[in-house]
């Protein structure tokens, strides 16, 4: 008998449908997605501030605020026998900033580098929108201001909108 014949005899003997648990694996992934997005959505609801950019020990309001959450999640996937609770944090992190930003262009192979003058305006609108969100302290508002002047007399952009 042929070792794929073998392969084939000792599958059906055990009558294991691969093709079912890999589409409830392939749902099981779509779930958790969407799930995180929706967080994600929710957080950036929640927060008018880039949540997704504080250090984690961050001490301002803001800060104690996004650690509280962070523990509270952390709490129910490990209840949950999840072992990698700060991979799936940094996922919701990064579907955050995407939610309010848009996803970053990807520079790999075949790909485009965007142009300089987009990529300026993109990254100072970041920074301005960082500095300029409510509740922030003077001294970022101050900064942002001044950044979207430089922009203005350097022929940057607007990057206020």
């Amino acid at each position: 008998m042929s070792t794929s014949a073998k392969v084939r005899a000792t599958t059906t003997a055990q009558s294991v449908d691969l093709a079912t648990l890999r589409t409830n694996v392939a749902e099981s992934e779509k779930r958790a997605y969407g799930a995180k997005r929706e967080y994600a959505k929710g957080l950036n609801t929640l927060w008018s501030f880039d949540w997704f950019n504080l250090n984690h020990d961050d001490t301002s309001d803001e800060g104690k605020a996004v650690r509280s959450e962070k523990t509270e999640f952390y709490e129910v996937l490990k209840k949950a026998g999840h072992t990698n609770p700060s991979k799936v944090w940094g996922d919701i992190k990064r579907y955050g900033n995407e939610e309010r930003y848009g996803a970053p262009e990807s520079e790999g192979a075949g790909n485009q580098a965007r142009p300089l003058d987009t990529r300026n305006v993109e990254e100072l609108r970041k920074l301005y929108k960082a500095n300029h969100a409510e509740g922030a302290e003077a001294k970022h508002n101050n900064f942002a201001n001044a950044l979207a002047k430089f922009a203005k007399e350097h022929k940057i952009g607007d990057i206020t909108k």
